[in-house]
């Protein structure tokens, strides 16, 4: 049964601002305190409790960078993104847990405007769009996605098929997702990856019948070109061995332009022949031809990456508008 809607961000009379945990995991990044004042900046009337999570070993953080968290928790190190937020969930005192990485930063009224579509039970869970910054020069991209999720599109569907070579193309930032506490430890996000973390999260969200909603309006900042983004590299075996997983759950067409606009370009960017081979055969037995926009993008990974940045540069001066899109926040 579809939900009753109403103008999105507009509370409904009376309606109530619950608490909200906020879960950042870090690697000890000295952008960690941006993302913190981003935060407790919130014009969000109910109360914030911020949960830094560490993926180090215990204590070896430097508490002036976490300075206006609630708590502090460590994983032990080399646990990654996935196990960093599980542990932040399983410590949330609110009945609302939100997400954001040590590297980006939120707009001061992300919750006020996504915690009434919670509350009002339009989604279960929420994002928004995001502008990409440049470090270097400052300079902002348009908000990204150009098109947002419809509320009954399903997420694969949505992200992959036909997915093409522009910065502005499908994506849901995990920096900008809000969710109910209890849903987000009945689905934990797995451990086990070592990339698409978030978009296996989604995913398994979704098929346990939680509703995904995106909001057409910037409400946070992803900065480009940090140390050590997982997401701009070129590991196609992870992602082929993810594909793997879907086979018979995703529609054949969407899984199709999945191999072809994400494992083929990794394998194609990799320069490695085993890798298009492989990704070749997946796509066969599909028995699905992918998209031209997808395979074009997968093509792409032919090009070098400081060229594709460029030509993907557009707008109002992005220049390193890379592939930090759905999968950004996986290198913690």
């Amino acid at each position: 049964m579809k939900r009753p809607s109403r103008r999105v961000g507009v509370p409904a009379r009376g309606a109530e601002s619950p608490g909200v945990s906020v879960v950042i995991p870090t690697v000890g990044r000295a952008d960690l305190a941006r993302a913190i004042a981003s935060v407790r900046g919130q014009d969000y009337s109910g109360d914030i409790e911020i949960l830094v999570i560490a993926d180090l070993a215990d204590g070896a953080l430097d508490q002036g960078l976490a300075a206006g968290a609630d708590a502090v928790l460590y994983t032990g190190g080399g646990r990654r993104a996935g196990a960093a937020r599980n542990l932040g969930i399983q410590h949330a005192s609110h009945p609302y847990v939100a997400f954001l990485d040590d590297d980006d930063e939120w707009s001061p009224r992300k919750l006020t405007v996504q915690m009434p579509v919670l509350v009002s039970g339009e989604a279960d869970v929420v994002g928004s769009q995001a502008v990409y910054r440049n470090p270097g020069t400052h300079t902002t991209s348009p908000p990204i996605p150009t098109t947002v999720k419809r509320e009954d599109q399903p997420f694969a569907e949505y992200l992959f098929r036909r997915r093409r070579a522009s910065v502005g193309r499908p994506t849901i930032f995990s920096i900008t997702l809000v969710a109910r506490t209890e849903l987000a430890r009945r689905v934990p996000w797995d451990e086990t990856l070592p990339r698409h973390q978030d978009w296996d999260w989604l995913d398994r969200l979704e098929r346990a019948g939680a509703s995904i909603m995106q909001i057409p309006e910037p409400l946070a900042t992803v900065w480009t070109g940090s140390d050590g983004s997982i997401s701009s590299s070129a590991d196609w075996r992870s992602s082929l061995a993810w594909a793997q997983t879907r086979r018979g759950v995703w529609d054949p067409s969407v899984l199709s332009d999945f191999l072809a606009g994400q494992v083929l370009r990794y394998a194609f960017q990799s320069r490695s022949p085993a890798g298009v081979a492989r990704t070749a055969r997946a796509i066969a037995a599909t028995r699905r031809l992918p998209a031209a926009s997808t395979l074009i993008l997968g093509l792409g990974g032919l090009v070098p990456r400081p060229l594709i940045n460029r030509l993907m540069s557009r707008g109002r001066g992005s220049s390193q508008a890379s592939e930090r899109s759905s999968e950004v926040s996986q290198q913690a």
